[in-house]
């Protein structure tokens, strides 16, 4: 899901490569790739690139203080991390901070690693974390997932290599924030170039290095050596390319591409016949979200949400939209995500029920409804649309882009936005606060019972306590029908066989972990470095 609007990238020469970095001479080609990558060029031979399409659009900004959207954060994290992280199943483990303990309810202390360097040789220390935490909490900074970080109050340096971290209020889900969303910056660069500046030549303590970019085609990164993780990145060198959806699949089957995150379900058994290519298919923490205004009739009213969920059928939606790499939900949560209630069952095709429920709240003669659909689900939401007219619904379908959906949710005011949304907390949490919670960029649903509940969640500190808490508002959401609920996603991958790629739940990847495979490159076994916290 692309959750807020992208900050704009300001427009460089045709393609833009770091010359100086504090300086020092940067990086100019990629160990024999060429830097004018726009046409996808051959993998060179003997080196370990992998050319990844994620997406069909660029990131607007490689400033993880301007960014919160899935797509644009795969990019960042491969270039910038955080204290924390989580591995590919959800389990959080140390990043830049080796450790870390919760002293006080609204305070948490951690234990910093030691001898790590930005990519412009300036050491990582407490300062680093207080700059950066300070930068996305400063109004000024205008980080456009500010409501997602707000329960931090500041940072406390306690010595070179610790600080503490406080929160306003107990924050049960402090961790998993940090993990999900901040990024530590480099202080001098970072003053040095500005915002402008580092969007456009980013650096940080990741495991690859920015080395250029050409605008709407591709980014270029290298794998830096100096990182802390010993044995990583099992790359030398990462590209990303942007293409239209029907020009990644003969990419890859022409050699050019090493990775496609965005298969055709009907196109998968061309890839397994293929010499060079594989599928691969991972269950994610992904659903596509239909949040109601309920702040208005008709969908103010439950039994016009509840008809209409009663009116979807969701495996011929997962059979037409997903081609079958699917599965139906009952609420917005997934089984394996932490606060998941699994004794909720799908709500059941029913169109005779849906129309009395539409009867019984004066609507017999049926109603018109507007969907905003996010442009990768305008084709869901005419099947929707489709099957709402079974039951006298005529729904009228318009589609956004990822830049203007905040604006165009304001100005359309629609009934319906339908988004897909990817769990980056691996909680139940984050895809319930972006679809239903009043303070949300992204949710037209007002329910103070909802809000009252997501805040008690938070707040618990104890996590079998908050697990009980979070199923209890899972049920709450489907027994109120604030969504319309439709299907958990099973991502189908296509690579190259020579790829081990090691894909994340959450569908936010970090590369590191990703081999390629040869004679002299055996694949990795999936992982990283050992957890050690309190």
């Amino acid at each position: 899901m692309l959750w807020l609007r992208r900050a704009r990238w300001h427009r460089l020469r045709d393609c833009d490569t770091v010359s100086e970095v504090n300086g020092k001479a940067g990086i100019v080609a990629l160990l024999g790739v060429a830097v004018l990558c726009g046409g996808v060029l051959a993998r060179p031979v003997g080196k370990r690139i992998l050319r990844v399409c994620d997406d069909t659009v660029e990131p607007r900004s490689l400033d993880p203080t301007q960014e919160f959207d899935s797509k644009s954060d795969t990019v960042v994290q491969q270039i910038v991390e955080g204290l924390v992280h989580f591995k590919p199943d959800g389990m959080l483990e140390p990043a830049l901070a080796e450790r870390w303990s919760r002293v006080a309810p609204t305070r948490m202390t951690f234990w910093l690693r030691k001898g790590v360097r930005f990519h412009d040789g300036t050491a990582f220390d407490a300062q680093a974390v207080k700059f950066s935490v300070e930068r996305y909490m400063d109004p000024a900074t205008r980080f456009p997932g500010f409501p997602f970080v707000r329960t931090i109050q500041g940072v406390e340096i306690e010595a070179p290599d610790r600080v503490s971290i406080l929160t306003r209020a107990p924050d049960g889900l402090l961790l998993s924030r940090l993990a999900g969303a901040l990024r530590i910056l480099p202080p001098a660069y970072y003053r040095k170039v500005g915002p402008e500046g580092f969007a456009r030549h980013p650096i940080g303590t990741g495991p690859f290095r920015f080395v250029s970019r050409e605008p709407g085609r591709c980014l270029v990164l290298a794998a830096n050596r100096d990182y802390w993780a010993a044995g990583f990145p099992k790359l030398d060198g990462l590209e990303f390319h942007f293409l239209p959806l029907e020009q990644q699949l003969p990419a890859l089957l022409e050699g050019r591409l090493d990775l496609i995150t965005e298969l055709p379900g009907t196109r998968t058994i061309d890839v397994v016949r293929h010499a060079r290519t594989t599928v691969v298919k991972n269950p994610s923490f992904w659903t596509l979200y239909g949040t109601f205004d309920t702040s208005r009739p008709p969908l103010s009213d439950a039994r016009v949400r509840r008809a209409l969920n009663l009116a979807i059928d969701r495996q011929n939606l997962i059979h037409i939209e997903a081609m079958g790499n699917a599965r139906p939900v009952a609420s917005l949560s997934m089984p394996g995500e932490a606060g998941h209630e699994p004794d909720l069952q799908p709500y059941v095709f029913d169109p005779l029920q849906a129309r009395r429920l539409l009867a019984d709240a004066g609507y017999q003669g049926g109603l018109e409804l507007t969907i905003l659909a996010a442009l990768t689900s305008a084709r869901a939401a005419q099947v929707i649309a489709g099957q709402f007219a079974e039951i006298g619904v005529r729904a009228k379908v318009v589609k956004t882009t990822a830049p203007e959906m905040i604006a165009d949710l304001a100005r359309l005011k629609p009934h319906i936005f339908l988004c897909p949304c990817p769990d980056p907390l691996y909680h139940t949490y984050f895809i319930q606060w972006v679809a239903c919670g009043s303070d949300s960029p992204f949710s037209l649903v007002r329910d103070a019972e909802f809000d009252r509940r997501l805040a008690e969640v938070v707040s618990t500190l104890d996590d079998a306590s908050r697990d009980r808490l979070s199923r209890g508002l899972d049920r709450y959401i489907h027994d109120q029908a604030l969504n319309l609920f439709t299907y958990q996603r099973i991502r189908t991958y296509g690579l190259a066989r020579d790829v081990g790629f090691v894909p994340f739940t959450s569908e936010m990847h970090r590369f590191h972990l990703t081999a390629i495979s040869g004679p002299e490159h055996p694949p990795p076994k999936p992982g990283g470095p050992a957890a050690l916290h309190d």
